[in-house]
């Protein structure tokens, strides 16, 4: 939403990394986990000053139903990890649930949901131009 009070302040991040010497850090600039209920507000210039501020990696939790041009503005302004369990989660899900419809029983699904989980997790790695890299 539109509440800014959970939002990572720049200088408390520098002086968190400064003093717990964090090898990563997650920054709240409008996203939460799981679904969202409304489209998020991200703050991008947020996200720009902290990068300002630490040197640390950067992490983006609750990515899930980001558009592909929002994960591209976060990782290039310094988000080196996101966290995408719910879209992830989703594409199983919903591999399961087609071939339930149609009458599948478990060892069924369980590859159908493999698959899907493999299939979401490379199209994002594409997203995150992640691909061939270690």
């Amino acid at each position: 939403g539109e509440d800014h009070g959970f939002m990572t302040d720049p200088d408390s991040a520098r002086e968190f990394v400064l003093k717990t010497g964090v090898d990563a850090l997650a920054v709240s600039i409008g996203t939460v986990h799981g679904p969202y209920l409304k489209k998020p507000c991200l703050d991008l210039e947020l996200l720009s000053r902290i990068r300002e501020q630490v040197e640390v990696p950067l992490v983006l939790h609750g990515g899930s139903g980001l558009s592909d041009e929002q994960f591209r503005q976060c990782i290039e302004r310094g988000i080196c990890k996101v966290n995408i369990f719910t879209d992830i989660n989703k594409a199983a899900a919903d591999a399961a649930g087609a071939l339930y419809k149609e009458g599948s029983v478990m060892t069924d699904l369980i590859p159908a949901m493999v698959g899907a989980v493999k299939s979401a997790t490379e199209e994002k790695m594409k997203i995150f131009s992640s691909v061939g890299r270690a």
